[in-house]
């Protein structure tokens, strides 16, 4: 009368699932359709000799023949037959695995948030994104005008661009191009004699009137006013 081990069964269930990993499933699969051990080797790289390690190793780690080996043919025992459908369906896995990569590093994808001035939005970022998009037809885009302050993290956006030279200190900002503030007169009104007359003038302001604008001296210094404008 003889007793089964419960360790030793144990230790070869391990033994064998680890032997019947992906690569070892891929790799059986490759090898049938391969149709022998030489011509896997060629499409893989290896030597006959590494693949006949190998899939002696798994054979013995499962405990069944799976390659009916003759001199000149190389052909799927039972127990072979049955695994090649479950390791076929890995092989196209791992495959398209490796697809979905490639066309994932190749193209970008996704949804992008952006967050721009009114002004600037329409003008300067709406006409850059429409040529991005055309080399770029996966990504989608949620924009957000507006000249208020907005919070990244809280509103879920990506990048903002802003009109500053003090950017807040809780954001990472990176300068991307330089504007200058211009005044413009109307017909019949007399020209400015200093920027510091901007603080009397009627003006039409964009964003927060209390903001104080920057001016340019003519030693080239800046200096900053509070700009009062009526609309």
């Amino acid at each position: 009368m003889t007793t089964k081990n419960p360790l030793v069964d144990r230790r070869r269930q391990s033994a064998a699932e680890e032997a019947l990993d992906a690569n070892a499933l891929e790799l059986f699969a490759r090898i049938a359709q391969a149709g022998s051990f030489a011509q896997a080797a060629r499409d893989l790289g290896l030597t006959r000799a590494a693949i006949s390690r190998r899939i002696a190793s798994i054979e013995n780690a499962v405990g069944l023949t799976l390659f009916a080996r003759s001199t000149r043919s190389l052909g799927l025992t039972e127990a072979g037959r049955r695994l090649h459908a479950r390791a076929r369906a890995v092989r196209e896995a791992a495959e398209g695995a490796r697809l979905a990569l490639r066309q994932t590093r190749d193209q970008l994808d996704g949804t992008l948030r952006i967050s721009a001035t009114a002004g600037f939005g329409r003008i300067v970022l709406a006409p850059l994104l429409a040529r991005f998009q055309t080399q770029h037809p996966a990504i989608r885009y949620e924009l957000l005008f507006t000249d208020r302050r907005v919070d990244l993290l809280r509103e879920g956006l990506d990048v903002a661009f802003r009109v500053t030279n003090q950017p807040p200190e809780d954001w990472v900002a990176q300068p991307v191009l330089k504007c200058a503030v211009r005044a413009y007169r109307t017909a019949g009104n007399k020209l400015l004699a200093s920027p510091q007359e901007l603080a009397t003038a009627p003006l039409l302001l964009l964003g927060q009137n209390e903001d104080a604008l920057p001016s340019s001296t003519p030693n080239r210094r800046f200096a900053r006013f509070p700009a009062g404008g009526s609309f």
